[in-house]
């Protein structure tokens, strides 16, 4: 037995239920439709391949990446222009980099007992993909860089929803994992390996508008340090995480609606059947699921 655990799905875990019915049960969630939104997508497939050989003509003339033809042309046409203009103001961010590496490992081995009273071992997944990895030589340290496009106003407001973000943490402290492990999973150069556990990594969004002015806008915020002591609180948070996830998957039954105490219903996908506050009419709602299932697996790239 086991699963995968990304920062996504360890938000899920803040209701129970919800992880349950998309972790666990592989409820599919809506697709993304806003323009904006697969533009986001579309930008993210531009910067994944982009190269001295890949500029704003390879990407409006020769080959057209995923989502090209569902964004609005002058809007992907942005989207190019700035994604050509990053890598044109930054080069040294490619020089020795990783992009859209998919990280995954197993990092551990939970045992849960089930209701028979056998000990069932879980094994726990680890699973990211930075935008961008980098080793900064001047600084000796690693650099991730995550992509953030947004049709809102990039200012004080968005910064500072990002400042209070789980995402830093949660790859700092899988690239600790990974550096630790036999076998080195990820590949990883002895001199990225030497900075990531001297706690040398830094971070940094960059943040992309390209509904604004005539061209478009880019922002990338200053790097720095992950706070080493946020860090290791997370990494407690985390394998805290890590045991209930490893319990619902063993026992769903357990699952609740915790989201009720924390006003996350508001926003989630599933609190019409909630609402129902009938549990046969709510397993009824949720065995016919509009939306239909999939196994949950972040591996792979929603298109």
């Amino acid at each position: 037995m086991q699963f995968y655990l990304n920062n996504s799905s360890t938000k899920y875990l803040g209701c129970t239920l919800r992880y349950k019915r998309i972790v666990v049960d592989g409820c599919k969630l809506p697709r993304k439709s806003k323009p904006e939104l697969l533009g986001g997508s579309l930008f993210h497939a531009m910067m994944a391949e982009v190269d001295d050989r890949h500029d704003f003509n390879y990407f409006t003339v020769v080959k057209k990446p995923v989502h090209w033809d569902e964004v609005n042309g002058n809007l992907a046409v942005r989207y190019a222009m700035l994604a050509d203009k990053i890598y044109t103001e930054h080069p040294e961010w490619f020089k020795d980099c990783r992009r859209e590496q998919v990280c995954e490992f197993p990092v551990t081995t939970i045992e849960v007992t089930n209701d028979k009273g056998e000990k069932i071992g879980v094994a726990v997944h680890y699973n990211f993909t930075p935008d961008l990895m980098y080793y900064d030589a001047e600084d000796d340290c690693v650099v991730i860089r995550d992509y953030k496009t947004t049709g809102k106003p990039i200012n004080g407001d968005l910064f500072t929803k990002y400042a209070l973000e789980s995402q830093p943490f949660f790859y700092q402290l899988g690239l600790i994992w990974a550096s630790i492990i036999v076998g080195n999973p990820l590949d990883l150069p002895p001199h990225w390996i030497k900075a990531i556990l001297n706690e040398r990594v830094k971070f940094g969004y960059v943040f992309i508008n390209a509904t604004v002015g005539e061209s478009g806008q880019v922002v990338v915020q200053p790097l720095r340090f992950v706070d080493t002591n946020v860090l290791n609180r997370y990494r407690q948070d985390l394998s805290e995480k890590m045991q209930l996830a490893a319990t619902l998957h063993i026992k769903p039954e357990l699952a609740s609606k915790e989201g009720i105490f924390t006003d996350a219903c508001t926003y989630c996908e599933f609190r019409n059947v909630c609402a129902m506050n009938d549990p046969d009419r709510e397993d009824m709602a949720m065995k016919h699921w509009p939306l239909g299932f999939k196994t949950y697996d972040p591996r792979i790239k929603e298109l």
